[in-house]
């Protein structure tokens, strides 16, 4: 029996099927990590195979055929190629911005309560110290989680990504004593260590050199302000 005697899709279900696959794979590549994101490979290579076969085995189960629907006539065919390769490089173009812009997001809103910890135990002012410590825990445990499965296109090929967060997660989590109850000081330099690890993070990704650099003026300026 000869594929086209199976096949039970017609030529706009196809057309579908493939833009259907194309998102699947551009949610895959760009958007997601670990289990999701072999979930949404699977799904994008069964609907790429089905679309490129003309069969599927649901319809087939179903009784389903859309084969008696109007064929696409060749300008329509020209014109969804367009579309598809247009979504294609549109979508892995910002898909890449916006992860990365997403990643900045979420990296900011942890290193705020890192900075807010790091100056009050610098200032050695023991509540406040503890209050932005506690949101650090929750924040930075949140982003370690994400971030050890899922890497956005811009950390992707950073292969000390992980072993770099992985420090920063020992080094603020072995501190909770120190700081509700120990030498401030003495936390304040382990919580120093921290900063150059994000970073080098940052600089070998090619992040915003502005924001490396606001970064080190920080760092500058901490520093004439304790002397």
């Amino acid at each position: 029996m000869k594929l086209k005697d199976l096949q039970n899709e017609g030529a706009l279900d196809r057309f579908i099927r493939l833009f259907v696959a194309e998102t699947f794979f551009l949610g895959a590549y760009f958007w997601t990590g670990g289990i999701w994101q072999i979930i949404l490979y699977a799904l994008g290579i069964i609907s790429l195979v089905t679309s490129l076969t003309g069969f599927c085995a649901l319809y087939k189960i179903l009784r389903i055929k859309t084969t008696t629907a109007a064929p696409l006539s060749v300008y329509a065919k020209i014109g969804s190629l367009i579309v598809f390769l247009i979504v294609a490089i549109a979508g892995s173009y910002y898909s890449a911005f916006f992860t990365k812009k997403l990643f900045l997001d979420d990296y900011n809103r942890m290193n705020t309560y890192y900075k807010q910890t790091l100056f009050y135990t610098g200032q050695e002012q023991r509540d406040a110290a503890i209050a932005n410590y506690d949101n650090l825990v929750n924040q930075y445990s949140a982003f370690y989680e994400k971030y050890t499965i899922y890497h956005p296109y811009a950390i992707r090929s950073d292969s000390q990504f992980n072993s770099d967060i992985g420090k920063v997660s020992t080094t603020i989590t072995s501190l909770k004593e120190t700081v509700y109850s120990g030498s401030l000081q003495e936390a304040h330099l382990s919580l120093e260590s921290v900063r150059p690890l994000f970073q080098d993070i940052l600089k070998r990704n090619n992040f915003s050199l502005l924001a490396i650099s606001l970064v080190d003026f920080h760092d500058a300026m901490e520093k004439i302000l304790t002397a």
